[in-house]
């Protein structure tokens, strides 16, 4: 399912022009911080907004999109950065990890280079799981680096910079 929050005559900025046809960054963000009944929960919301402060410098006259798992917490904090940077998120259940959502790397990958010709920033919302086995993966399987991921926390992020082949901290 797509979600726009931007204006129509936005969108068609969002189609990547570069003659490269691949992503500059990936963006892999952990959910905000959650209720018992896994909605986003206030310090979440804030979570969310402090990245989304971060992002904007980045997305800048960049076209950019958000893809999330669609458990409710992930396209929750999708929806708050989503709606703070005027862009678009498509939710994937194949992004939703959790003791009865196994991980699938090689899928996601695929789900990532299905979007990487159309835009220079992908941002993926996921979970845990994902959000400390993908860096790894993506990095050996697409630009050949050999990257550890120390524990990314509820509302952390990691910038992989596909141009530079580097990995950090958001």
């Amino acid at each position: 399912m797509t979600y726009a929050y931007e204006p129509a005559k936005l969108i068609k900025r969002k189609i990547k022009q570069n003659s490269g046809g691949k992503v500059d960054k990936l963006i892999i963000v952990r959910h905000g911080d959650y209720d018992e009944y896994s909605l986003l929960n206030d310090k979440g919301i804030g979570q969310m907004e402090g990245l989304a402060t971060k992002f904007k410098k980045m997305v800048l006259n960049k076209s950019a999109l958000f893809l999330t798992s669609s458990a409710l917490r992930a396209s929750e904090s999708a929806k708050v950065l989503a709606k703070s940077l005027s862009l678009q998120f498509i939710e994937y259940k194949e992004l939703w990890s959790d003791k009865n959502h196994f991980p699938k790397a090689k899928t996601v990958l695929e789900i990532i280079e299905s979007h990487q010709d159309k835009v220079d920033i992908l941002i993926i919302v996921t979970h845990l799981e994902y959000a400390e086995i993908l860096p790894v993966y993506f990095g050996k399987k697409v630009l050949c680096k050999d990257w550890r991921v120390n524990e990314i926390k509820k509302g952390q992020a990691i910038e992989i910079d596909c141009q530079k082949k580097t990995l950090s901290y958001v």
